[in-house]
């Protein structure tokens, strides 16, 4: 995969969240399916619709959004520093969040 070829988008992480949560359903502990998504996966289909697959890694998807990868975050819950991506990831996985309160976080910080 050549990121230089890559489609790119203008829309903010949390945009691209909060249309994908109106596709797909939110799965946890998983990038999804036909019929569900996660966070960050719900964002990903909606840049890359055709292959998506070929870019699931959160330093990827950062590029594609856009967003620096060594940008961090804390978590709101832990404290812990992750990249933005990766948080996305640690919110939906481990926090259990739903989408809109990712996607409202998210905006928030300017993401």
């Amino acid at each position: 995969m050549n990121l230089s070829e890559t489609p790119k988008t203008t829309k903010k992480l949390s945009e691209l969240i909060a249309i994908g949560s109106k596709r797909w359903n939110q799965v946890f502990n998983d990038w999804g399916n036909d019929f569900s998504a996660c966070a960050l996966e719900s964002a990903l289909r909606i840049i890359e619709p055709k292959d998506y697959q070929g870019y699931r890694n959160s330093r990827t998807i950062s590029i594609l959004v856009g967003i620096d990868p060594k940008l961090t975050l804390s978590c709101p819950i832990c404290h812990n520093e992750y990249e933005i991506c990766s948080l996305v990831m640690h919110l939906n996985d481990q926090e259990r969040w739903l989408s809109a309160r990712i996607t409202d976080f998210l905006a928030k910080n300017g993401y």
